[in-house]
C-alpha cells in the first residue's frame, strides 16, 4: 500500500473523528505507522484525543505513548482508567513503561505495577529505582547474556528460542556465575565461529561500559564517542544490569539539545511539560524578571553619566548606545554557544578554560577590530551628516565620536567573549547547567558592561580629541 503524507493522514483522521465513524477510524489507524499516529495525536484537541486513543488496541496505544512528548502523554494517560492503562503498559518495553510510570503520581504508578504480570512488574520496578537522568534510568534490562563456558552452538540454539525485540541483540554478553560482565561477542563473530568453540575463546575483553549512576548525557557521549550500537550498564562490582542502545541515545541527544536550546533562549524545558498557558508564562517570567532587574542597572549606569549626557556637545554619543550593547551581547552569546556545545558533546571535556580563553581572545580581537572600524566609519558619517543638514547644533567632532565608538566596540566585544567563555566553565565547575550562562544572562550582563565602557571611553575621547 502506498504510504501517504502525515498531513493527508491527519485530514483523513480528523474527518473520521468528526463523523464519529469508530469502525473506519479503527481500520485506518491499524494501517498507519505508529510514528505518524504519535505526531497526529499531539495536534488533536482533548475530545478527539480520547476517541483516537479508544480506537487503538493496547499494543498500538503503547507505541504511541512511548513516542509522544511528555505533556501530551500526561493528557492521554489522564483520560485512561487504571485498567486500560495497565493493559497498555503491559505491552510496552520495560524502559518505556518505567518512563511512563515515573511520570505518574506514586499511588497510581503502584496501582498499575500491582496489576502487571509479576516478572514484568519486577523489571519495571527495578528501573524505577534509578533517577531518570542516569544511565540506569535510560537503559533497557532486555539483553542476551551467556555463561563463559557456553559453546557457540549452545548460544545459537538459545537465540533461536528467544522472542527478541527488533533492537536485540547487538552483542552477546558473557558473564560469570555472579552476573559480572567478562566480555562480549558480536553476532558476526558468533555466526562465523566453529560450533563447538567456547564463547570465552572468541569474546572481546576490551570493554567500554558505564555505571548505573552515571549521568545519561555522559553515558550517551561514551556510546557516541566509541561509535557503538550499544553500551553495557554495570552496577557496583561489575554486575551487568542492562544496556543503552543507539535509539535510546538518539532520544537523549534530542532531549538534551532541546533543554539547552530552551535555557539559552531564557525559558525552561518544564514549559513543554505544561499544557496551561499561565503555567508556561510563569516559567518564562522566572527567567525574564532577573533580566528586567539587570536592565535597570543599565539605566543606573547611564544615570551616572547624566550630567555629561545632558550637555549638548555630548548628546550625540547616546545615539550609538544600542549598537554597542547589541554587538557586545551577540558576541557573548556566540562564544557561550560554542563553549556550551563543546562541553555538552565533551569535545572540550579535556580542554582547560585558559586554552579556550586564548582561542576565543584571538577571535574576539579580530572580530572587534573589524566591527570597530566599520562602526567608527559609520558613526563619523552619521555625525558629519547631521551637522551638514543642520540636524544638530553640537560642535562635537565626528572624529571624537568615531574614535569612541571604535574603541568601545572593540572592548565590548572582547569583554563579552571573555564572559561568554568563562561563565559556562564556571557554571560547570559549581554544578550548574552551563546553558544557563547563555541567552538573557550574557546579554543582560554585557548590556551593563558595554554601556559603561562606551560612555567612559566617549567622555575621554571627546576630551582628548576635542570638538
Amino acid at each position: 500500500m502506498k504510504k501517504i503524507e502525515p498531513e493527508q493522514l491527519f485530514d483523513e483522521i480528523r474527518l473520521l473523528l468528526e463523523r464519529n465513524d469508530a469502525q473506519t477510524l479503527r481500520t485506518r489507524l491499524e494501517e498507519s505507522d505508529a510514528a505518524d499516529l504519535a505526531e497526529i495525536v499531539e495536534m488533536l484537541d482533548d475530545d478527539d484525543q480520547q476517541m483516537f486513543m479508544a480506537a487503538l488496541d493496547a499494543d498500538e496505544a503503547g507505541e504511541v505513548l512511548s513516542m509522544v512528548d511528555e505533556a501530551t502523554r500526561g493528557e492521554l494517560v489522564e483520560d485512561m482508567t487504571d485498567r486500560t492503562l495497565t493493559g497498555v503498559v503491559a505491552t510496552m518495553a520495560p524502559d518505556d513503561a518505567a518512563d511512563l510510570l515515573g511520570e505518574l503520581p506514586e499511588e497510581q504508578s503502584e496501582e498499575v505495577l500491582d496489576h502487571l504480570p509479576a516478572e514484568q512488574a519486577a523489571e519495571v520496578a527495578s528501573l524505577l529505582k534509578y533517577d531518570e537522568d542516569t544511565a540506569g534510568g535510560l537503559m533497557t534490562p532486555e539483553f542476551v547474556s551467556v555463561a563463559q563456558d557456553a559453546t557457540v552452538s549452545h548460544v545459537v540454539d538459545e537465540l533461536r528460542q528467544l522472542e527478541l525485540d527488533s533492537e536485540e541483540p547487538f552483542f552477546i554478553y558473557v558473564v560469570d556465575p555472579a552476573d559480572r560482565l567478562r566480555g562480549l561477542v558480536p553476532l558476526r563473530r558468533l555466526i562465523t565461529a566453529p560450533a563447538h568453540t567456547p564463547v570465552s575463546a572468541i569474546m572481546t575483553t576490551d570493554l567500554v561500559t558505564v555505571s548505573v549512576d552515571e549521568d545519561q548525557e555522559s553515558a550517551v557521549n561514551v556510546l557516541r564517542r566509541h561509535d557503538l550500537p550499544a553500551v553495557p550498564v554495570l552496577e557496583s562490582g561489575g554486575r551487568l544490569v542492562g544496556h543503552i542502545t543507539h535509539d535510546d541515545a538518539a532520544d537523549v541527544i534530542v532531549e538534551e539539545a532541546d533543554e539547552d536550546m530552551l535555557r539559552m533562549a531564557g525559558t525552561d524545558a518544564a514549559e513543554l511539560e505544561r499544557a496551561s498557558s499561565l503555567r508556561a508564562a510563569r516559567v518564562r517570567m522566572t527567567w525574564l524578571l532577573p533580566c528586567l532587574i539587570g536592565t535597570m542597572f543599565t539605566g543606573v549606569v547611564m544615570a551616572g553619566f547624566k550630567a555629561q549626557i545632558e550637555a549638548q556637545e555630548f548628546l550625540l554619543l547616546v545615539l550609538f548606545v544600542p549598537m554597542i550593547a547589541a554587538m557586545g551581547g551577540n558576541s557573548g552569546v556566540q562564544a557561550s554557544t560554542v563553549i556550551i556545545r563543546g562541553l555538552a558533546t565533551q569535545e572540550l571535556a579535556g580542554q582547560s578554560m585558559a586554552l579556550a580563553l586564548r582561542r576565543e581572545a584571538t577571535i574576539a580581537a579580530t572580530v572587534g577590530v573589524g566591527c570597530g572600524v566599520v562602526a567608527g566609519v559609520v558613526s563619523v558619517g552619521v555625525v558629519w551628516g547631521l551637522k551638514a543638514v543642520g540636524g544638530t547644533s553640537t560642535g562635537l567632532s565626528p572624529l571624537a565620536v568615531g574614535l569612541a565608538v571604535s574603541l568601545a566596540m572593540l572592548l565590548a566585544i572582547c569583554v563579552a567573549v571573555a564572559l561568554g567563555t568563562f561563565l559556562p566553565f564556571l557554571f560547570r565547575r559549581i554544578g550548574i547547567d552551563p546553558a544557563i550562562a547563555s541567552g538573557p544572562l550574557i546579554t543582560t550582563t554585557n548590556d551593563i558592561i558595554s554601556v559603561a565602557i562606551y560612555l567612559s571611553i566617549g567622555m575621554v575621547a571627546v576630551s582628548m580629541v576635542g570638538r
